[in-house]
């Protein structure tokens, strides 16, 4: 018996049941590049999550902590929204925690921002699990510098 028509079909099942906007197909995989400080080990937690959706992950591993501000500036990332990481996705910032359904919906609807930003490292944000959940958000940044509430988690 041929298995490959089951495979295909299994396969099919499985990307179906995958929840709209969060999937990244593994045929085409989208790239994004995280500037992070080696040891950080919730910039590794968040690398991992993005994986398993299927984002292709180029790590840049920073040697201190001037080198990672020079990129939050030359990226043009608010101090006051900075965050332990910071990447690059077909054009848009994202900085800190910002989970892979929020990167989804920014890549799929394309606002017309610079990117979305996650302050600090909220306990309960992608990477940061672990501890008493509490409640962020995701800002939007435009590229006149206004802000915008993209997203909200509560605990």
């Amino acid at each position: 018996m041929n298995q490959r028509p089951l495979a295909y079909l299994l396969t099919s099942i499985a990307l179906i049941s995958l929840p709209m906007g969060v999937q990244v197909l593994a045929e085409d995989p989208r790239p994004i590049e995280v500037f992070k400080l080696p040891d950080c080990a919730c910039c590794k937690n968040w690398i991992k999550l993005l994986e398993q959706e299927g984002y292709s992950i180029k790590v840049t591993d920073l040697p201190n902590v001037p080198a990672r501000d020079e990129v939050r500036l030359q990226h043009g990332v608010p101090s006051h929204l900075a965050a332990c990481h910071t990447s690059i996705i077909e054009g848009y910032v994202v900085e800190g925690h910002v989970s892979p359904a929020e990167i989804a919906r920014l890549l799929r609807e394309r606002p017309k921002i610079k990117g979305l930003f996650v302050k600090g490292m909220p306990k309960g944000a992608p990477g940061m699990e672990g501890g008493e959940p509490e409640r962020y958000e995701v800002i939007a940044v435009d590229h006149q510098g206004d802000e915008s509430v993209f997203a909200v988690h509560e605990p």
